[in-house]
């Protein structure tokens, strides 16, 4: 499922409202920017979440002469615990751009917001992936599919974004509402309340 939206005047990408970091340490190691995604993998290891999306640049257009470049965007993000922030690097092409900081991590193993999860409260728009799934743990459902975007930058210039949209559905039981949560490129964008829940069991 692909859609158009042309949008004019505003930087999709560029907003992110999470604080910018200049380095990254891994252990002995430091990650800035400038490093490969390669070199980033053997100072820290695996992320915990990988997301992509894909950028085109079209110049000139409706001119004799247009010109097309294209770039593919990581952005990983790394959980090194509750007593470290998030972090989320964002990589062009297989090269690190920029380094940010969230909240702090959590033990995916020992941490589940679930239970105070149920009431909504702790969602909010702008939220990334990883801190939803700090905040709520594992959804019960995951739905994917990609958006297509048209930025007007100038009377020649577009650029064309393809991101990833999941669509997350949190059961909490037949005493608590559903909540379906749309995600766009790895940040929460809409909060749906839906219905009673119900028991999986039956």
């Amino acid at each position: 499922m692909v859609k158009i939206v042309f949008i004019l005047l505003i930087a999709f990408s560029s907003l992110t409202g999470i604080p910018e970091a200049m380095a990254l340490r891994c252990g002995h190691d430091v990650v800035t920017t400038g490093d490969s995604k390669l070199e980033v993998l053997k100072k820290c290891g695996e992320p915990m979440l990988e997301e992509r999306h894909f950028e085109e640049i079209r110049k000139g257009v409706n001119t004799e002469i247009e010109k097309r470049s294209g770039a593919t965007v990581d952005e990983w993000t790394y959980n090194f615990g509750p007593h470290d922030f998030l972090y989320f690097l964002k990589f062009v092409n297989g090269i690190l751009v920029d380094i940010r900081t969230g909240d702090y991590g959590f033990d995916p193993e020992r941490e589940s917001g679930r239970d105070r999860c149920r009431d909504g409260r702790l969602l909010a728009e702008g939220d990334k992936t990883a801190e939803v799934l700090k905040k709520c743990g594992e959804p019960d459902l995951i739905d994917r599919w990609y958006d297509e975007f048209v930025l007007r930058e100038g009377a020649s210039t577009e650029r064309k974004v393809t991101v990833p949209v999941e669509q997350w559905t949190y059961n909490f039981g037949p005493r608590h509402f559903i909540y379906i949560l749309e995600f766009r490129n790895g940040r929460l964008e809409d909060i749906e309340r839906g219905g009673y829940g119900f028991n999986p069991e039956r």
